[in-house]
């Protein structure tokens, strides 16, 4: 592939991306309206059936996990923790780089690498 098609494929992926951006904005703010008809904020869960699109809402909730540890700790329900809460190991990959050989080699088995989808951004335009 030589230049000349390249940059016709930035310029293509370019105005995908701008169609993309302003669909999911539009999207969005038809799904605002609908909502604010339809969805009462007293309700904590809710599911509204429409001829060809179903809506629903829930409530979301965060967990501070200090916070957390400290209420199980006080009230004796360490034990429960496990079964009320998920947790998920993720890499801080800031200390993983700096992470001694002898320490990767210890937590290699458990951790699996692959290849991640690429990431494309785009650059602001010099004025």
């Amino acid at each position: 592939m030589n230049s000349y098609e390249l940059s016709i494929l930035e310029q293509d992926w370019l105005a995908a991306k701008a169609d993309e951006t302003e669909a999911q904005q539009r999207r969005r703010d038809i799904e605002d309206r609908i909502s604010a008809v339809l969805l009462s904020d007293a309700t904590p869960t809710q599911t509204v059936h429409l001829s060809r699109v179903s809506i629903t809402r829930r409530q979301q909730r965060k967990v501070d996990y200090d916070t957390m540890l400290e209420c199980a700790h006080e009230h004796g329900l360490e034990d429960e923790v496990p079964q009320i809460f998920r947790f998920e190991a993720k890499i801080n990959e800031k200390v993983w780089k700096k992470l001694t050989p002898e320490i990767i080699s210890a937590f290699a088995p458990a951790v699996t690498t692959s290849q991640g989808r690429p990431s494309f951004t785009t650059k602001k335009d010099k004025k």
